[in-house]
């Protein structure tokens, strides 16, 4: 533990780029829940209560415990995703949470944030990253988990999981021969790997796909979510109908619409400028968090704040691009917006971790810079 927290030393933009995020969240989740009364918004805001502990008690761990214990974080991730298979609860038809009374948490949320901590603990050797048995040990730790989330089923975050492996794996210094290999094995299992899926995962796929030539069976059945998301989208125009006066939103035709399809509400209501302020301090916040972990001397620390930029710059890529036919129609929260607690506690964990890990950086570098400047005054 750190005995003396510098507080004035947590990175101020992060900060102020995540309360910005969640005032927006909170708006978005007001006006998404209008018709149901104050229930929902009530219902966040404990969330919100419940979930500042995961980002201020990070605050107060040393990182390297986290190096030092990360397969036993790893284990303990993957035994939970095991317990939802046993002692899970279902809902719209997938097991992905586990109920403790006061509150339902979803696993593979935390999963994530676990999974980076094990991948930076073992690229933080740079040869280690550069050879191949770096490449296979990373997919030994990735496949397990990912088998055991598409079970549940839960395509979305299984979806997240490549992408932020590649890169935390480029930040690794990992060879682009691996690499483009990785993208190719991709590439060549999903077709196969399709035929695994449940029915309703095949056909919103194929929905997807023919999106622009759907039939009104089709339209009003498995295609619904992306057709009326992108219509809502489409109505907003360059400035919105007004917060909580978007016609899809408030005539509920936006299913999901204070969770997986929020974005949507935000461009009916909000416009292509509101959406594109929304973006944007995504993208502040992503860009901070690379500028912090490039300036971390320590190779566990710089991998472990890229992973945690990955994650947020995929969750926001995925969940954007499901609403707008970008991505197939897949149940995956935006960060810090949608309405849900096991996401804002993994998102606050997430970037409790990564200051954390910046909070002590600075902590050292400024000891060592002190000691080297009485040094060279004696």
């Amino acid at each position: 533990m750190n005995a003396g927290v510098r507080w004035f030393r947590l990175d101020v933009p992060t900060l102020l780029l995540t309360s910005a995020l969640l005032g927006f969240g909170f708006a978005m989740v007001w006006s998404a829940s209008y018709r149901e009364g104050p229930e929902m918004l009530t219902g966040h805001f404990v969330r919100l209560g419940l979930s500042l502990p995961f980002l201020v008690l990070p605050l107060l761990v040393n990182p390297q415990v986290l190096r030092r214990h990360a397969g036993a974080i790893y284990v303990a991730a993957v035994l939970l995703l095991l317990a939802v298979r046993f002692f899970g609860i279902t809902r719209n038809g997938a097991r992905r949470w586990i109920d403790f009374g006061v509150l339902a948490i979803q696993p593979s949320e935390f999963l994530k944030i676990a999974l980076i901590i094990v991948l930076a603990a073992v690229l933080r050797d740079l040869e280690r990253a550069r050879r191949g048995r770096g490449v296979v040990l990373t997919l030994a730790l990735v496949g397990p988990p990912a088998v055991l989330i598409l079970m549940q089923p839960d395509l979305g975050t299984t979806m997240v999981l490549l992408p932020v492996v590649l890169g935390m794996l480029y930040a690794a210094g990992a060879r682009r021969s691996h690499l483009l290999a990785l993208v190719l094995s991709a590439a060549v299992l999903a077709p196969i790997g399709f035929f695994f899926l449940h029915d309703y995962q095949r056909a919103r796929i194929s929905s997807w796909w023919n999106q622009d030539d759907l039939g009104f069976e089709q339209r009003m059945g498995d295609g619904y979510h992306l057709h009326n998301s992108k219509i809502a989208v489409g109505t907003g125009g360059a400035f919105g109908q007004g917060l909580g006066q978007g016609p899809h939103n408030q005539l509920d035709y936006l299913p999901y619409r204070e969770s997986d399809f929020i974005f949507p509400v935000v461009a009916e209501e909000l416009g292509f400028v509101g959406s594109m302020v929304l973006i944007a301090l995504f993208a502040a916040l992503v860009a901070r968090l690379f500028a912090l972990a490039g300036g971390i001397r320590d190779g566990f620390g710089r991998l472990l704040v890229s992973g945690i930029a990955c994650l947020f710059a995929t969750h926001v890529f995925v969940n954007v691009g499901v609403t707008i036919g970008l991505v197939p129609t897949t149940g995956l929260n935006l960060p810090l917006i949608s309405y849900g607690g096991s996401s804002l506690m993994a998102s606050f964990l997430a970037l409790g971790v990564a200051l954390s890990t910046v909070l002590h950086h600075r902590r050292v570098f400024s000891e060592e810079t002190r000691r080297d400047f009485v040094q060279r005054l004696v």
